[in-house]
């Protein structure tokens, strides 16, 4: 049976109304995590708020870990099915929605995240392949990891409340890219040079692999597979942004193709009213409907300018991170090994109870 975004747990549990809701809750879960931290009984007590990571500079290292997932699923697995990378995406991005980056590392929840969506996408890479490939120097080094990532599987889908079916929109857009294009060539044989679909410039060659190398007005110039090609980068640095929680993956793809295309120089006006624009609908509807795909690439490129960060901002950032992050939660830290050995202690101790009332029962049944 197939599950539609509209009636689907992702729609119900993961998309909220507006940025303002969406921001207020991310930045409540952020602060309530930050009065946990404050109250632990450190070894080393913070005594200076400046220590604790801010919300933005959290936003930041979840960006930064989210993107790591696309490059590196890239780097040894060039022709993955997108939906595999981009649902490890979707589960760090929900994870950190409720979590703070100063409880578990993000190392261990990008691993999980991969883990889990190949699972749940069956591409198949087995786990300690995973922790080899998605190695990174400023992650954790427990004893094993392989093991911290299998005993910690069951408490990160609880978090995500075992909503584990993601629809993105890798999918649509193959078949907004068919539409787009069959409407672009009526557009072109039926007006020639439309002002629906105008472009700038003209053709230097016609066989180019680049969706910019064609210029002419004519949409059959336009190398179609380049430009899905570029609209799933576009996506792909998209979907590890806030959009996956205020809008559906469909119109997410068509604001990612009308972006591609405009900057191709084609005016997509005509094509969205085509798109939305019914008989019985109003003006009213087809406005909101362009707001909606305004909207998307705002929200998602002023999120990447905002949370981007080089290589020397995310060192520091990190380095922050282990000053002020659970240390009850880093396997480095004091606090953790005695927290480990109380918890031993109570193994043993609970086993030897268990013994001896066993030792006890079988006493009795002999007397």
């Amino acid at each position: 049976k197939t599950i539609m975004f509209s009636t689907s747990s992702q729609r119900q549990n993961w998309v909220c109304k507006s940025e303002d809701e969406l921001l207020e809750l991310r930045e409540n879960n952020f602060d309530d995590t930050l009065a946990k931290l404050k109250e632990l009984d450190r070894i080393t007590p913070i005594t200076e708020m400046s220590a604790y990571l801010s919300f933005d500079e959290s936003e930041k290292i979840v960006l930064h870990y989210c993107r790591m997932i696309v490059n590196l699923f890239e780097t040894y697995y060039p022709k993955h099915p997108r939906r595999v990378s981009g649902c490890a995406c979707s589960f760090f991005c929900r994870y950190y929605q409720k979590n703070s980056v100063m409880e578990y590392h993000p190392w261990l929840i990008m691993v999980m995240s991969v883990f889990v969506a190949c699972k749940s996408e069956e591409f198949n890479i087995g786990l300690d392949t995973i922790v080899v490939q998605f190695d990174t120097k400023d992650k954790d080094d427990p004893t094993n990891t392989s093991s911290a990532v299998t005993s910690f599987e069951v408490k990160f889908c609880e978090v995500l409340h075992f909503h584990l079916f993601v629809h993105m929109p890798f999918r649509p857009l193959r078949g907004l890219v068919v539409h787009a294009r069959s409407f672009l060539d009526n557009e072109s044989s039926d007006g020639g040079n439309s002002d629906s679909c105008s472009r700038d410039g003209e053709s230097n060659n016609n066989n180019a692999t680049s969706p910019h190398a064609a210029t002419t007005s004519s949409s059959q110039d336009i190398n179609w597979d380049a430009v899905h090609d570029q609209t799933v980068l576009v996506l792909s640095d998209w979907w590890c942004t806030t959009v996956e929680f205020l809008y559906p993956p469909s119109q997410i793809a068509l604001s990612a193709l009308v972006h591609v295309l405009t900057e191709l120089g084609i005016e997509c006006e005509s094509y969205l009213q085509t798109l939305f624009t019914t008989h019985d609908s109003s003006e009213e509807t087809f406005d909101v409907f362009c707001r909606h795909i305004a909207n998307i690439k705002r929200i998602a490129t002023s999120h990447i300018k905002k949370y981007s960060t080089t290589r020397s901002e995310i060192k520091v950032l990190l380095g922050k991170l282990e000053g002020c992050r659970n240390p009850f939660l880093n396997p480095k830290t004091q606090e953790f090994k005695l927290a480990q050995q109380g918890k031993m202690k109570r193994k043993v101790a609970k086993e030897a109870r268990r013994l001896k009332k066993a030792h006890v029962q079988i006493k009795n049944e002999e007397g």
